[in-house]
């Protein structure tokens, strides 16, 4: 009987070997091509594979992982260290692979892009340093890196992805009072904006681009911060709905550029004060929720040389707005999670449709507001893209969504099923960029330590492609519906 046993146990074991492989690979530095080592590798296994797997394998010192005993099938390989483009960045490196049942081992060869990082000093028109200075490494739509002056003014702003960069610093309250100077000849308070894009400007659209490389360091890029003249606006708010001083909360934000994000509460009076800030073209932010994502009633106001007081403001009734999300009738089922994207250039706040395709956005200010949609794919099922968006016979897509107090009509985004995609070739590491006719950017993603990329869920049409900024190798495609395009994309980089 235990002779039995013991048989049967070694014919299992060896029945599981037989079903079992092996993934093995290296990680090295896309530049020196060197081999990386504590590297974090982590494994997980397709939808497909039960029970599911999930392991993890740190690199050695010759940059090797191994992932043995592994049920036949797919998995997909994130990597993360400190100091390189990781899996953690949108794009970074994900690997599939798949593992074959009593097979030589599956190896994967990775390749890792180096962060780069931009140092200096922040100083005043004199050159005196500037402790405190927040600064941003700015992209379109990502998240910014961010740090903090020290003494002497010096400053490193790293783990900068390789790709193109605008500079915001912002100089709180109290720096700027603390530096803040009285111009002996005029008397005027002269002191330092709240917010500026390099090199002292306060629109994006005019700041200076800064390059990061791979593995690079920008040294000695000084910022010079210059005083300007300084003004105060003051003045009351008043709630149009209850028709008693308005209790939400209020921030200044320049007509064009960024703000410093600071709201502040009001008190039972209504009164509001903003000193120390650049005389110019602003806007009063009225805030009735205090969440994050709490959207906000934009007056704009003109400080004029001196400032202005005394001025008294309505904050009007906000409203409900409600949608639906369409599909064709035969995928109504099927359609996946779709996010409703509710924007004006400044502000943003996105809702998740329900499984009915119902959402709704409480607590909208009226003005000209903008409408998108983002649907999120499932595994198995054909990418979708947003083919219009209507609010009665309104196109909001192209005209906007004017929202007016009271009700509103319903929105309705309708989602194609006849999705483009691209793929292709592009140097490891790079940013590939899909713009539309009008040069907007609608998608991109990070090319694969293979050196491929595929795209997917973009609606049928003319685009340009292209890898960082260089528009000038861009490749122009016509993408048909359900169609996969194929394309070798050049850098502008030797």
């Amino acid at each position: 009987m235990r002779t039995w046993l013991t048989v049967a146990c070694l014919s299992l074991r060896a029945l599981a070997q037989e079903s079992q492989g092996t993934l093995t690979g290296t990680v090295r530095n896309t530049v020196t091509g060197a081999p990386v080592e504590g590297v974090s590798a982590e494994l997980t296994s397709a939808p497909s594979i039960k029970p599911p797997v999930m392991r993890r394998q740190v690199s050695s010192a010759a940059g090797l992982f191994q992932f043995a005993d592994l049920p036949a099938g797919t998995y997909v390989l994130r990597f993360h260290k400190s100091g390189y483009v990781d899996s953690s960045y949108d794009g970074g490196p994900v690997v599939q692979a798949r593992v074959q049942a009593a097979a030589a081992p599956e190896a994967v060869d990775v390749k890792l892009v180096p962060t780069g990082s931009i140092e200096g000093r922040v100083l005043d028109e004199e050159g005196a340093p500037l402790k405190g200075v927040v600064l941003y490494a700015e992209r379109p739509s990502k998240a910014s890196l961010m740090t903090v002056s020290a003494d002497g003014g010096r400053y490193r702003l790293e783990l900068l992805p390789p790709d193109q960069f605008r500079i915001l610093t912002r100089v709180s309250y109290s720096l700027r009072k603390e530096t803040a100077k009285r111009d002996a000849s005029s008397s005027q308070m002269l002191g330092f904006a709240p917010s500026l894009y390099v090199p002292g400007v306060d629109d994006t659209a005019a700041a200076s681009p800064v390059n990061v490389s791979a593995g690079s360091t920008l040294g000695g890029f000084d910022i010079r911060l210059k005083r300007v003249p300084l003004v105060a606006v003051s003045g009351h708010a008043m709630d149009a709905e209850s028709r008693q001083p308005f209790r939400g909360e209020i921030e200044i934000a320049p007509q064009r550029g960024a703000s410093d994000g600071a709201r502040l509460p009001l008190d039972g009076t209504g009164a509001f004060t903003f000193d120390l800030i650049p005389s110019g073209r602003y806007k009063l932010l009225f805030y009735r929720d205090r969440a994050k994502d709490a959207l906000a009633y934009e007056s704009p106001i003109d400080t004029g040389a001196s400032g202005s007081a005394g001025l008294a403001i309505t904050v009007p009734v906000f409203t409900r707005i409600t949608g639906r999300v369409l599909v064709p009738a035969d995928r109504a089922t099927d359609w996946g999670a779709v996010d409703a994207v509710l924007s004006n250039g400044r502000q943003a706040r996105a809702v998740r449709a329900a499984a009915d395709g119902s959402f709704a956005f409480d607590d909208v200010p009226p003005g000209d507001w903008k409408m998108g949609a983002s649907p999120a794919d499932r595994l198995g099922a054909r990418p979708w893209y947003v083919a219009a968006i209507r609010c009665g016979p309104r196109d909001v897509a192209a005209e906007g969504l004017m929202v007016a107090e009271g009700e509103n009509p319903p929105v309705e985004i309708l989602l194609g099923t006849d999705a483009a995609a691209v793929r292709g070739d592009a140097p490891a590491g790079s940013r590939v960029r899909v713009a539309d006719s009008d040069g907007h950017v609608v998608a991109e993603q990070t090319a694969q330590p293979g050196g491929t990329f595929w795209i997917s869920g973009l609606r049928p049409g003319e685009y340009r492609i292209y890898i960082g900024s260089c528009v000038s190798k861009a490749v122009s495609l016509k993408l048909t519906p359900s169609v996969t395009s194929a394309v070798r994309l050049e850098s502008c980089e030797p």
